[in-house]
């Protein structure tokens, strides 16, 4: 018998305060104002895994900076 694994492609609002410990306002603000990245089906707001990864080491370079 198989097991349904979910997949990680595209992340919700939710998984994305869950793997960085924030917010819901807070990852708003991040996708508004600093450019954390989305992908739109209507009104679902999706985030690509491997986009935010990208983003997060990106976003602490700059902070580091």
């Amino acid at each position: 018998m198989e097991k349904y694994v979910r997949s990680t492609l595209l992340l919700t609002v939710k998984d994305v305060m869950r793997e960085l410990n924030l917010g819901r306002s807070k990852v708003e603000a991040l996708m508004k104002c600093e450019g954390l990245p989305v992908i739109r089906f209507g009104l679902a707001v999706r985030v690509p895994t491997d986009e935010l990864k990208q983003w997060v080491r990106e976003y602490q370079r700059k902070q580091s900076a």
